[in-house]
């Protein structure tokens, strides 16, 4: 995997940045095909499409864990495109919220 570019930086939220990201890769080819849908204590929301090496689409958007937030990946004959807004802080199981430093 080749990273292509990378830009980062903090929003005017408290706690939040966002990174774009270009990579490229060697297609990987294998044949399926895969829709998903996950709702679960950590996700909010996950979408994935998958249609073998040709295309891939995935939405994240996670909460109560390190570094949750929304990420959204999209993958077209290996060249992949990613754009992430997440929380800098860690999340501490035990007390049910962000880790006080």
């Amino acid at each position: 995997m080749k990273t292509l570019f990378l830009s980062h930086g903090k929003t005017s939220t408290p706690n939040k940045y966002w990174e774009f990201e270009g990579l490229l890769s060697a297609p990987i080819y294998w044949k399926y095909w895969n829709v998903q849908i996950l709702i679960d204590t950590e996700h909010v929301f996950r979408f994935e499409i998958a249609l073998g090496a040709l295309f891939q689409l995935e939405i994240d958007w996670t909460k109560k864990r390190d570094h949750a937030g929304i990420r959204a990946s999209f993958n077209l004959l290996g060249l992949e495109i990613t754009y992430t807004i997440y929380d800098c802080r860690h999340w501490d199981e035990n007390t049910e919220d962000w880790q006080k430093h």
